[in-house]
């Protein structure tokens, strides 16, 4: 599944800006690429429309107009009290949506999502970032013939080969281009020969087994009649047996609050 990076920042700081030169210069060395905003304001359709009926019923929906798609998982409002929740929490939903919509990306950038535990460049200087903030792994601001921003540059860069858990990089307006290797580093570094999901939930699996089940799917995969193309990757899905749905619709009506 792709690497999953955010671009946060306060208001009109040009966390959108960054994000379009960003995929550029990625889709330009090779990378599939996917951009996902999270915002405030609602996507849903109302409650009563025609498919939010069907979003408050538990149904994941899509709107298919002439201009595109609108795929919609929003809240369920409980049949007898009224009162609406989500099924799924904010992570869940980063998980579904990566796993499902984007199987094979390299890499989904996330414009905001400040308060998501992911790695995320921060469009901004150090001293804007909210306390409850986490996981920068680079600074992205300034202008570089700022004496105040060369120098923080020159005290903090470490190299191009910057990780969510080493020093924390920063990039001036102008280095789009060594910002884009870093992001392009952390993704080809954090491939896997294979991913295995069970729902969204991904399971731990060492390499060697990884790679014995990858060969093993290869192996049949290209007996069959036209093959398979592995370039763009392989998609397999098992669907979940009767009494499995059973299960989950049982804990899904579990976790309505009272009203």
């Amino acid at each position: 599944m792709p690497f999953v990076l955010a671009v946060s920042g306060l208001k009109n700081s040009g966390k959108t800006t960054l994000c379009g030169v960003l995929l550029e210069c990625l889709r330009r060395k090779g990378l599939r690429c996917a951009y996902v905003k999270h915002g405030s304001h609602r996507v849903c359709s109302n409650p009563g429309t025609d498919t939010g009926k069907f979003v408050e019923a538990g149904f994941p929906s899509v709107w298919w107009g002439e201009d595109g798609l609108r795929v919609e998982l929003g809240n369920v409002r409980h049949a007898s009290s009224g009162v609406a929740f989500s099924p799924l929490s904010e992570g869940e939903i980063l998980a579904e949506m990566t796993s499902r919509f984007f199987p094979g990306f390299d890499l989904v950038l996330l414009e905001g999502g400040k308060h998501l535990t992911l790695p995320r460049i921060w469009v901004g200087a150090p001293e804007t970032v909210p306390e409850d903030v986490k996981g920068i792994i680079a600074f992205y601001g300034g202008n570089s013939g700022d004496a105040a921003a060369e120098c923080a540059k020159a005290s903090s860069r470490q190299g191009e080969d910057a990780s969510p858990g080493g020093a924390v990089l920063r990039f001036t307006r102008g280095e789009e281009a060594p910002l884009a290797a870093m992001v392009e580093n952390l993704v080809l570094r954090g491939r896997a020969p294979l991913e295995l999901y069970v729902g969204s939930s991904r399971l731990a699996l060492k390499s060697f087994v990884a790679e014995f089940i990858r060969g093993a799917l290869e192996g049949m995969l290209r007996s069959l009649k036209g093959g398979a193309d592995f370039h763009r990757g392989v998609l397999l899905a098992v669907p979940p047996e009767k009494d499995a749905e059973a299960h989950e619709d049982g804990e899904r009506l579990e976790r309505i609050p009272e009203a």
